[in-house]
């Protein structure tokens, strides 16, 4: 009985121990459940906003802005967050995406730090081009256009991506017009290019420039330099055809883009389309429908391009041909909307023939009522109705 009695004593401290143990236990395992849970400062990942310069105002804008959010709705900002963490490594979608967050909550100060920031940083160079953009175009926002305007000509002289310097060229035509500056910029340009005649690049700035400026022949002359010197350019080459396009030069148009339709393959026949259209402008009718005979016969020409080609067939009345390239067009359409498209406009030549067939009248009776896009249900109502 006393033997028992003692280990009783034992017993029931030991028993208190090993619980209280297991209570601690479990508490230290609820609490880093819980801290584990707690959600962490979310990455938002809006795309950049695009921007558009304004000629006709004093300020430069970004695409229309969400409306303003409150304090407490604001995001996390870059002062806010280390930015001198040397392990950190910055990309052009992570600027892109914190400068949307900026623009965005309209803190157009606070962008302005962050891109002075990362400019501090030892940025590769191509995405210091970037942020040297981004800090024009705030420093145009915020009413500062002399600065603007010497971040842009920085870009002109010293960049190498051409997507930026288009957009510096344009913002620092917009600047030069706020200062009453257009003709000394285009001056200094052009004494640029006259001691470097070999930078392809001031020369497109600059050809650019005359086309903002109106100056057209100026243009055409620049530009038609940079195509001889690079037929592949296609960005030039569509700037160089918008020019003559002014001029109404039709017979020039359609000179470059048949050269386009030879260098520019993967596009071939929207390149004849335009070649023909030209032509057909020009009242040159047999190589306009040269042309389209080529696109029609090209192993490129799909359900668009052969719709135009149908079109320009019709324009120089070969009907026959209008209504092959139309039904090919259809047979080669993935779009619904499409096909219905080149099937109304063969349904069409058919009636003005007179070989309309009774399913053909059954399809144009669809085509009224169920057709994708409105304008080809209106061309089917309108053809039942003409040959009721």
């Amino acid at each position: 009985m006393n033997d028992r009695l003692i280990n009783m004593r034992w017993v029931l401290p030991a028993a208190f121990v090993v619980t209280l143990a297991f209570l601690v236990i479990i508490l230290i395992v609820q609490r880093q459940k819980s801290e584990e849970k707690q959600p962490e400062r979310p990455i938002t990942s809006t795309p950049q906003p695009t921007s558009q310069p304004r000629t006709n105002n004093n300020r430069y804008s970004f695409a229309t802005l969400p409306p303003q959010i409150s304090n407490s709705e604001k995001p996390i900002l870059s002062n806010k967050r280390d930015m001198d963490r040397e392990e950190e490594v910055i990309s052009e979608d992570d600027i892109k995406r914190e400068m949307d967050l900026l623009i965005s909550s309209r803190d157009l100060e606070n962008a302005l730090d962050a891109v002075e920031q990362w400019l501090a940083k030892d940025l590769p160079p191509s995405i210091r081009e970037r942020v040297a953009q981004y800090k024009g175009n705030l420093l145009l926002a915020t009413g500062r256009v002399e600065d603007a305007y010497a971040v842009y000509w920085n870009i002109l002289q010293d960049g190498t991506r051409d997507d930026v310097r288009g957009w510096a060229t344009a913002k620092l035509y917009v600047a030069a017009k706020q200062l009453k500056r257009v003709d000394g910029l285009i001056v200094e340009l052009e004494q640029l290019i006259a001691v470097d005649s070999g930078n392809l690049r001031l020369k497109q700035s600059l050809s650019d420039m005359y086309g903002y400026a109106g100056q057209t022949d100026k243009e055409i002359n620049l530009r038609l330099q940079l195509f001889k010197a690079n037929v592949e350019d296609t960005n030039n080459g569509r700037k160089l055809i918008g020019a003559y396009q002014k001029t109404a030069d039709h017979l020039a148009v359609a000179d470059i883009s048949g050269q386009m339709a030879k260098a520019d393959l993967e596009y071939e026949t929207y390149h004849l389309v335009r070649q023909a259209k030209s032509l057909i402008k020009a009242e040159s009718f047999d190589d306009a429908q040269a042309v389209c005979d080529r696109i029609y016969n090209s192993r490129r020409a799909n359900a668009q391009t052969l719709l135009w080609c149908g079109y320009s067939f019709e324009e120089l009345g070969q009907l026959e041909k209008a209504e092959a390239a139309f039904e090919k067009g259809a047979e080669q359409a993935v779009e619904q909307y499409r096909k219905e498209r080149c099937l109304v406009e063969a349904c069409k030549i058919r009636v003005g023939q007179g070989t309309l067939a009774t399913n053909e009248r059954v399809l144009l009776e669809d085509l009224a009522q169920n057709a994708r896009a409105t304008g080809v249900q209106k061309l089917a109502k309108q053809i039942l109705t003409e040959n009721e």
